[in-house]
């Protein structure tokens, strides 16, 4: 939307895990009888927020390209606080199934065997990490210090360590604005437009 505004340009972008992209996962209970994305018609449905992107706005275009409409085809949609928060609920019985990224069911306190007893019944393609952009008004010398700056933050291990801390990020990387088309695809394939989700 940024891009599309006009008022902020990318210059670098996360990684985590050793890449600048992520994947998104619905995940249901075997119990539940759902085995397909067809099958989440008339289910309660768990998502971290409704501005996630692997948690929302990947899953709602899975769900309208499988012939359910996320807003009228479920029985009732809840905000679970988070990644964490959309497992927790479903393998309490809370929700039917949700939306995470790939894997949050790992390293959750408590539901350490959450990977074995639970089912993934979709995941998405790569979705864009988060990034660092300038609005258009700073002016060049000023992004390229900056960018530089956190370059070498990136490459320090110490400097890194408060990246992770604050960010999870492990790395950093130079892209561009055209490193979110593929993403754009996605949202066009699917008559979406971003600007769409801040109507919610």
């Amino acid at each position: 939307m940024a891009s599309e505004r006009g008022c902020a340009e990318v210059a670098l972008v996360s990684v985590r895990f050793g890449s600048s992209t992520y994947a998104g996962q619905l995940v249901t209970r075997a119990d539940t009888g759902i085995e397909s994305v067809e099958d989440l018609a008339g289910s309660t449905f768990c998502r971290p927020d409704a501005f996630s992107t692997s948690g929302w706005i990947i899953p709602s275009i899975t769900m309208r390209a499988n012939g359910v409409d996320p807003d009228t085809d479920l029985t009732e949609v809840v905000d679970a606080g988070g990644h964490d928060g959309v497992v927790r609920a479903i393998y309490d019985g809370d929700c039917d199934a949700g939306s995470t990224f790939v894997d949050a069911r790992c390293g959750i306190e408590g539901y350490e065997d959450a990977p074995d007893g639970g089912t993934v019944i979709s995941e998405s393609p790569p979705i864009p990490n988060d990034n660092v952009s300038f609005g258009t008004h700073v002016p060049q010398d000023v992004r390229d210090q900056v960018t530089e700056a956190l370059l070498e933050m990136a490459g320090a291990e110490a400097d890194l360590a408060i990246l992770e801390d604050l960010y999870s990020w492990s790395g950093l990387e130079r892209q561009g604005n055209d490193f979110y088309d593929e993403f754009r695809q996605q949202l066009d394939a699917a008559g979406i437009s971003a600007e769409d989700f801040l109507e919610e």
